[in-house]
């Protein structure tokens, strides 16, 4: 047999299912719109071109170094490394000389000495008696070297939120001695901030780009410096640096009588000349008066080793569609319209049952929220299923071929999940379904564009993890992956689904998307439970921490009552003070009959004792009830009689488990609210002061639904409804039309007729005749009072109206 919670939730999906099928045009846009936007998108890929592109070497070969200085023109941002100290000390950046692990004491010092007895730089300040300083100048290596002890201390250094100003100048590259001659180690560590994107390019003209990126990192001076408000570009980059260390080591300078040499040397220094940004120097005239200081600066620069050639790796055959480069920007946000019908119609359907009051109906007929929002999540994910396993199967026709179909499918489906969770978390904000609807669309549109600010292939993969807690902008990005994916034909599969592409992998994206699943699910619980409602108990914003959510009261008096046995006195005229002034008391209490006495004795009373209502409102504290004390009986009708505003239905809203009691208890049959409500619900049937109804239901399907959520066995519910209609006459044709076309009336007999369902021992009706004629009031006084004289229930009243009072009371 199943639960009561499993049972409630296959009842809400019929309900639900059935409301689904009276809007049949609402229900066909969600679940068509999506296909019919993703099916235009395929239209659109089956129209575009597939370029093949055959095995070859991408780029062209980079040579530097050596000789091949003398191909250096004036504007040419290159420069070798025998004028890097200059750039250096103009930037205010530093060449960092670390201590590596097992490195011999010394390491450090040994490498400066070594470095700066090859790279000697030239003053032409002090040659040439110039009457002030030359930018030309070139230090000696030693100047613009930096020891650390360790790559540790370096890191350190670094990290610091000083980093960068005069006093701890940027660091341009490092080198991390190891071991010293005659068996070198060292690496060389580049400022991170200047590594090109490794993403892997997808046509030929991106591969083209990447390689002269790279090419630039390696060999040709695609380094910068930047420190305080100076930057320098076009230092040498990796292989000029790994060059000029390894020819200070080798030290095998070129053959000074070869007839080349001083030619190589003038051809050089002539550019060089604009490079230090002097051109005012004559370099030639420099050469010819100070040669020796001229050879020995330029020295190194030919050296061995000397010329080097750097190439890429083949890349083999690939095909290309250029439709992807536009679809992963422009797919997103068409799957951003495809999904905002069922995020509309999800939201105003959570949002509906606030309004209009059916929520805090169906809690006072036994159904809990977590049942009445479980098959609202089962509904969605059920019609998401089938949207996203439509959308992965047109996918599969083309736009998706070459990913894996299951993927796909979670892919879409996750989404799903996430929008369902989105729209529950937005539900709780609101109380008008129209306002709630506007605002949601505009919170899921607004949820997409985080992704525009962070589909940069340079943005960080953490970054990204951040953005794809809004789920919109998870998908997106996952998107992208799948897109370059597809697009040079691999696709997405499980073979590659974890691969990093542009610091995001798919396998992320679906990861949080099922996180986005459960986090909008506990912040929209948790802002169910704290936020500020008209009915319902409104929890501390701490009541996840607390004993009592999880276990419920440890004893009956938790809520201020003392139980049935400690109330007792009170009828026998003991007086007890509540705080700062007297409330209930036996003096105020009319002793009961005799004959009634059993009655108390077998629980088939309703008690309240000292019951009292507070409600928090801006004018402060206001007492909605105040000490209640009162016993009703079976077989009895109890009227509360009063005006607007009086407390009324505060009370029935208290004995009906809506709303918690400040103080006081309350039991009926025995079982106490504050700790039994569940069960006192299964005896109890309730009519609201307003109508809990849904307007595209007959009275004939609402019968049945409550019949059912009562417990009846469906082999009895024809029968049940089918006496209840007949009761309210509402047995003829009109008890298969729908709701939305009664009149007031009709409505609140019906609502009537609900209350009756399954013969409840306990009958709470809220003002029942609002809004009938006198015709149709009497019918419903002779229902209330045949009701009472069959016995074996208790029927509590309330109203402002004398006659009504009298008539029943």
């Amino acid at each position: 047999m199943p639960t009561a919670y499993a049972r409630h939730v296959k009842l809400y999906l019929w309900k639900n299912a059935l409301q689904k099928r009276r809007h049949p045009v609402a229900t066909c846009c969600e679940l068509i719109c999506p296909l019919i936007l993703v099916g235009m998108m395929s239209a659109n890929y089956s129209a575009s071109s597939l370029t093949t592109h055959p095995t070859d070497m991408y780029g062209p070969s980079a040579e530097s170094g050596g000789s091949g200085y003398q191909a250096i023109a004036p504007g040419f941002d290159y420069a070798p490394f025998i004028i890097a100290p200059n750039q250096l000390a103009r930037s205010g950046a530093v060449f960092a000389v670390t201590a590596g692990d097992g490195a011999p004491a010394g390491a450090v010092d040994s490498f400066i000495q070594l470095m700066d007895s090859v790279y000697v730089g030239v003053n032409f300040t002090e040659a040439l008696h110039l009457p002030e300083a030359s930018v030309a100048d070139v230090p000696p290596f030693r100047a613009v070297a930096k020891a650390f002890a360790s790559d540790a201390e370096l890191d350190a250094y670094v990290r610091a939120l000083s980093y960068g100003d005069a006093a701890h100048p940027v660091v341009y590259c490092g080198v991390t001695v190891h071991a010293l001659g005659p068996h070198w180690d060292y690496a060389i560590r580049m400022n991170i901030s200047q590594v090109p994107d490794p993403s892997e390019p997808v046509n030929d003209d991106a591969q083209e780009q990447a390689w002269e990126a790279q090419a630039d990192y390696f060999s040709t001076g695609y380094a910068e410096a930047t420190s305080g408000d100076a930057t320098v570009s076009g230092l040498p980059s990796f292989i000029e640096v790994q060059t000029a260390v390894d020819r200070a080591i080798i030290g095998a300078p070129m053959d000074p009588r070869l007839p080349s040499y001083n030619t190589t040397l003038v051809t050089v220094g002539s550019n060089l000349a604009y490079m230090l940004g002097d051109p005012s120097i004559d370099f030639y005239s420099f050469f010819q008066e100070h040669y020796a200081l001229a050879e020995r600066f330029m020295r190194p620069a030919l050296m061995a080793p000397q010329a080097f050639s750097s190439t890429t790796f083949p890349v083999r055959e690939f095909e290309d569609n250029e439709f992807y480069g536009v679809a992963k920007n422009v797919l997103p946000f068409v799957m951003l319209i495809a999904f905002m019908q069922p995020v509309i119609r999800l939201t105003l359907g959570l949002v509906i049952e606030k309004e209009t009051k059916i929520r805090e109906g169906m809690r006072m007929m036994g159904l809990s929220d977590f049942a009445l929002f479980t098959s609202w999540y089962v509904t969605y994910f059920l019609m998401f299923f089938v949207i996203a396993l439509s959308l992965t199967a047109i996918g599969a026709a083309g736009l998706f071929q070459h990913s894996s179909f299951l993927i796909v499918f979670l892919w879409f489906f996750l989404l799903g999940t996430a929008s369902t969770a989105f729209c529950f978390f937005v539900s709780t904000f609101f109380n008008k379904s129209k306002t709630a609807a506007v605002v949601g669309t505009l919170a899921y549109a607004a949820a997409f564009f985080p992704f525009l600010a962070v589909q940069n292939p340079q943005v960080t993969y953490g970054q990204k993890v951040l953005t794809s807690l809004f789920a919109p902008s998870a998908f997106a990005l996952s998107l992208g992956v799948m897109a370059d994916g597809e697009q040079i034909g691999v696709g997405v599969t499980f073979d590659n689904w974890t691969t990093l592409q542009s610091n995001y992998s798919f396998s992320v994206g679906l990861l949080m998307l099922l996180f986005d699943t459960a986090l909008y699910t506990l912040l929209g619980w948790y802002a169910e439970n704290v936020l500020p409602s008209e009915f319902g108990v409104r929890r501390p914003f701490y009541f996840p921490f607390t004993k009592a959510y999880w276990f419920g009261a440890s004893a009956p008096g938790a809520a201020g009552g003392r139980g049935r046995d400690a109330d007792r006195p009170l009828l026998r005229g003991v007086r007890e003070e509540d705080g700062e002034e007297e409330e209930g008391g036996g003096a105020h209490i009319e002793p009961a009959a005799a004959s009634l006495a059993h009655l108390a004795e077998e629980d088939k009373v309703i008690r309240m004792r000292r019951l009292r209502k507070e409600f928090d409102t801006p004018d402060g504290v206001k007492v909605a009830v105040k000490g209640m004390d009162m016993t009703m009986y079976e077989g009895q009708i109890t009227c509360l009689l009063g005006h607007n505003g009086a407390g009324k239905s505060t009370t029935i809203a208290m004995l009906s488990g809506l709303i918690e009691p400040t103080a006081g208890s309350a039991e009926l049959y025995g079982m106490d609210i504050r700790t039994q409500m569940s069960e006192a619900r299964h005896s109890m049937g309730v009519c609201p002061q307003h109508d809990v109804l849904w307007e595209s239901m007959t009275a004939r399907e609402h019968l049945t639904l409550f019949a059912k959520l009562k417990g009846i066995p469906d082999a009895d519910v024809e029968r049940e409804v089918a006496t209840r209609l007949a009761e309210v006459h509402l047995d003829g044709p009109e008890a298969d039309i729908v709701a939305g076309s009664y009149s007031g009336g009709m409505r609140r007999r019906l609502s009537l007729a609900i209350a009756f369902v399954g013969d409840p021992k306990l009958v709470v009706l809220d003002e029942p005749t609002t809004g009938m004629d006198p015709i149709n009031r009497r019918a419903v006084w002779d229902l209330i009072d045949a009701k009472k004289r069959e016995g074996g229930r208790a029927i509590l009243l309330t109203s402002h109206n004398m006659e009504e009072a009298d008539v029943l009371g």
